[in-house]
């Protein structure tokens, strides 16, 4: 099967610096998409005007009008959301930028807990969270399903590339009475352009722009 479903990784860049996370145990994920339209509920207003200016209806009084259904424009705005959920505890695999000893239990810095005790594992997991930037400068890259370019699975998913992400929440948790020996994390993250993209449609929108100027010029008589 290609992708990767066995684990999930969240890649997140701090200080020059990449730290790897990966979630094995008590692994979720959950996601949801919206829209927000260019037209919606003003849809239904334009949808009657037309009707009525077009001379399609010859009898206004007779007339069966569609209500509540309206045009739509969908100009791609709105957010595709989800979140992942986990369950972390010792060995579980790289915690960080890989600078420490995994196989022993006390090497632990600022950047990496791999093999460390949970309460180091949450806290330097944070620590990523607090301090990164996770933006449309592309910092933090979720590799998880078909999401993947086989960096962390024998093959690359059907997208060929992980989701690059914003983290927007987050919830570690670590109870030292009843679970001393792991913790349960949840992660909301919003998929996200990266600001080259969005530097290339600035420049689409600001050509268009210019070619319309341009058209509209040709029609304009010399005084």
């Amino acid at each position: 099967m290609p992708g990767l479903s066995d684990k999930a990784v969240l890649e997140i860049d701090l200080d020059n610096r990449t730290g790897v996370f990966e979630f094995r145990g008590g692994l979720g994920e959950s996601g949801e998409v919206t829209r927000e339209f260019i037209l919606s509920n003003r849809g239904q207003y334009l949808r009657q005007a037309f009707d009525l200016a077009s001379g399609a209806i010859d009898d206004i009084q007779d007339a069966d009008f569609e209500r509540r259904r309206g045009y739509h424009v969908d100009g791609g705005a709105g957010e595709h959301s989800f979140s992942i959920s986990f369950e972390a505890g010792f060995n579980d695999g790289r915690w960080g930028d890989g600078s420490t000893d995994p196989t022993n239990p006390d090497d632990v810095t600022q950047y990496d807990a791999a093999g460390c005790g949970p309460l180091d594992q949450k806290q330097i997991l944070e620590h990523y969270l607090a301090e990164a930037r996770t933006d449309s400068g592309g910092r933090a890259r979720l590799y998880h399903g078909q999401f993947t370019d086989g960096t962390y699975a024998t093959t690359a998913g059907a997208f060929g590339e992980p989701l690059v992400v914003a983290i927007s929440e987050a919830r570690i948790e670590w109870d030292g009475g009843d679970s001393p020996s792991s913790i349960e994390g949840t992660i909301e993250l919003t998929r996200t352009a990266l600001l080259p993209e969005i530097e290339e449609a600035l420049n689409g929108v600001q050509e268009a722009i210019d070619d319309a100027v341009d058209e509209l010029a040709d029609y304009v008589p010399d005084v």
